[in-house]
């Protein structure tokens, strides 16, 4: 709290009596239906810039704040009901059960600064939905915040076809690589092959260590990988490239691939 800026009196030991703020966070001001200009993100956004004002100056022009899913984003500067917070930043709130909650960054601060990414994801479930909100500066003097929004729904699966919330692919497959999805259509030389690595993972034993976490190697997840390390030299799944070598298949791959077939 920063001391009042009309109310000056002190105590008998000198403390300042009157205090005002921290001013009310975004996720409380929309709990009590009082949030104004709130930027709101579609349920998939690749990269989205979005500027934002300090949250208690509906004086200036622009978003005063950006609403992800359940998540609260507002800038808050050093003046008026925030003049005793320690520097310019954004802050994350979620509202749970009528209370907001302040959450952290990826580094571990709670106050974001430029560079800091907010992130949410299973690490172990690559097709579960993915959020990530980074914040590219902070300008106190302008009083703005720039943020950069990546938000992209669950992937659904439908007999061999996914789905995002209702854009359903062709008659193919995906695969996904280093966290990105790959749509491998029927009709692309792939299809085969991965098709194949897919019945053998889905036949095969799999098994996990003691916390759950790590998963215990096979021959089709070597093949997989192989399959994987494949398709990544690739431009693109749709039309092969260069036509492999022999000599250039993975041992682990020969199973799943013929010489030849790219």
């Amino acid at each position: 709290m920063a001391p009042h800026p009309v109310f000056t009196e002190l105590d008998s030991s000198g403390w300042v009596i009157w205090r005002v703020g921290p001013g009310l966070n975004a996720a409380n001001m929309w709990g009590r239906g009082r949030l104004e200009r709130a930027w709101q993100a579609a349920e998939t956004e690749s990269d989205t810039i979005v500027d934002l004002r300090p949250l208690h100056r509906r004086d200036l022009a622009g978003h005063l704040c950006a609403r992800v899913g359940r998540y609260f984003f507002e800038l808050r500067v050093r003046e008026r009901w925030d003049a005793a917070i320690p520097e310019p930043c954004v802050l994350v709130h979620e509202f749970y059960n009528g209370r907001s909650y302040l959450l952290t960054a990826t580094s571990g601060r709670r106050d974001l600064r430029k560079g800091d990414e907010f992130v949410r994801k299973d690490p172990f479930d690559p097709t579960g939905p993915r959020l990530r909100v980074k914040i590219l500066y902070i300008d106190p003097v302008g009083r703005t915040a720039r943020l950069s929004v990546y938000r992209r729904p669950a992937i659904i699966f439908f007999d061999g076809t996914a789905d995002r919330l209702g854009a359903v692919d062709d008659d193919g497959g995906l695969i996904i690589i280093g966290g990105k999805v790959v749509n491998v259509p029927s009709n692309s030389p792939l299809y085969a092959k991965v098709e194949d690595v897919a019945q053998q993972l889905q036949e095969a034993e799999i098994t996990f260590d003691g916390q759950g976490h790590d998963l215990l190697h096979h021959g089709s997840l070597r093949a997989m990988s192989a399959l994987t390390e494949l398709l990544a030299r690739r431009e693109s799944p749709h039309e092969p490239q260069n036509v492999m070598q022999a000599a250039q298949i993975p041992p682990s791959l020969a199973h799943v691939a013929e010489p030849g077939e790219g």
